[in-house]
């Protein structure tokens, strides 16, 4: 479940065009955090002032502030993550985790060496 969320996050569009496309729909915004399963805190322009607010951060880190973090942080006011926490609970999970993320790594470094080559 974990390797599907981190896909999801990487195939999702950039957040502008997520905030337009729910702008301009008639359906209320989301009100619950997915990360959380708990009412979000913040929503909508609020939410997103504070996402704009850390644009430009350099502080990535996989274990303590990756994008998990800054989601639970927009809408709830707190910086954790669930997958992080269900891979050290669980080694098992963290391992196929792991494996994933290396796999997407050496791909894309695979795809950008092969794209330098036809260039």
């Amino acid at each position: 479940m974990a390797v599907s969320c981190i896909t999801q996050v990487l195939r999702a569009p950039p957040i502008a065009a997520r905030l337009k496309k729910s702008k301009s729909t008639a359906s209320p915004p989301a009100t619950r955090c997915r990360f959380a399963r708990r009412p979000a805190r913040y929503i909508g322009e609020e939410a997103a002032r504070r996402a704009r607010s850390r644009l430009g951060e350099n502080r990535y880190r996989l274990l303590t502030n990756n994008c998990e973090h800054f989601c639970a942080w927009v809408l709830l006011g707190e910086s954790r993550s669930g997958q992080v926490h269900c891979s050290l609970r669980h080694p098992r999970t963290g391992m196929h985790v792991l494996m994933c993320l290396v796999k997407a790594f050496v791909e894309s470094g695979a795809k950008g060496r092969l794209a330098a080559q036809i260039a």
